[in-house]
């Protein structure tokens, strides 16, 4: 047993180096095919594991790329970590950025607009607007109010962007590693996570009318097309009330809007994605004196391509 994980994490760390898109293309198509002749529920998560990491980090081609916005919905408690969160999703996009938008609820906006000027600070309420707020006060527990509301802002402010598309990143989520995240051909890279929770996939099969996808793509930051998403929810947004009304409201985490947004691209979209590498490590970082240097981050997990601070951690 000892031997067999030693060589597994080292099969996992000759992957993590990798950058062949053969390789993961390889990987991806032999695993769901032999899922569909065997007719599996689940792909296992070594084997996830293998398919995620085997993935090139930047298979665009860096050339005449398109200008993206970046949005990172956060709270109070996430102002610790925003200025890692920001240069990290400054420093990883080698697109054009148009405007980097941080949307907060109205008691936290002057705070944060003070705190980062060169920022442009939304809030919740402007966002999501009445009915929604409405919809989602309705809807959901209270408890979990506040992280239904971050899914529908991250849709919304893609949707209201004067760009052809937004970088969302989580405001716990640090990026390491430039990419290109949208090429001049309307391709964009998706990641494969190594999550995969069961309510997401069966709150999307009540959603679209079909099989979902054997990947996950729950990866706490993605890129969203302005148009795809007004495919999927309206010119308007209107169908997101729809989306949160066909949620599981027993489960703890019910609906996820990067495996929504993720499992259409994959069926409607697909000659429009390229897979990447997602590479993420979850741990917690200790900030020195409220502080810590992004270049020191970035040397500390320098083989990974973002790392997540979660609270729970």
């Amino acid at each position: 047993m000892i031997l067999f994980r030693a060589i597994y994490r080292g099969f996992l760390e000759i992957l993590r180096r990798s950058e062949s898109k053969t390789l993961g293309t390889f990987f991806t198509n032999v695993s769901l095919s032999v899922a569909k002749i065997l007719k599996v529920q689940e792909i296992p998560l070594f084997l996830r594991q293998f398919i995620s990491l085997a993935q090139p980090s930047d298979p665009l081609k860096d050339e005449n790329l398109p200008t993206i916005d970046i949005a990172i919905p956060c709270h109070g408690r996430d102002f610790v970590n925003l200025p890692l969160v920001i240069e990290g999703a400054r420093k990883s996009t080698k697109n054009p950025i148009g405007k980097l938008h941080l949307i907060t609820p109205s008691l936290f906006a002057t705070e944060l607009q003070s705190k980062f000027p060169d920022c442009l600070v939304s809030t919740d309420e402007d966002v999501l607007g009445e009915d929604l707020i409405k919809a989602i006060t309705d809807l959901a527990p209270n408890e979990r109010r506040g992280w239904f509301m971050q899914q529908a802002i991250k849709l919304r402010i893609s949707m209201l962007s004067a760009e052809v598309a937004t970088l969302i990143v989580d405001a716990d989520t640090i990026l390491l590693r430039p990419k290109v995240w949208l090429d001049s051909k309307g391709r964009q890279i998706l990641s494969i996570s190594n999550e995969y929770h069961h309510p997401y996939k069966e709150h999307l099969r009540r959603m679209f009318g079909w099989k979902s996808y054997l990947l996950s793509f729950v990866t706490h930051h993605q890129l969203m097309k302005k148009e795809s998403l007004i495919e999927i929810f309206g010119q308007d947004g209107e169908d997101i009330t729809k989306w949160l009304k066909l949620a599981d409201f027993s489960e703890s985490s019910a609906i996820c809007e990067y495996e929504t947004y993720g499992e259409f691209m994959m069926k409607c979209k697909s000659d429009e994605i390229m897979f990447s590498k997602w590479n993420n490590i979850s741990e917690k970082i200790f900030f020195e004196n409220g502080n810590l240097d992004y270049a020191k981050v970035k040397a500390r997990y320098s083989k990974y391509g973002s790392i997540s601070n979660h609270h729970y951690l």
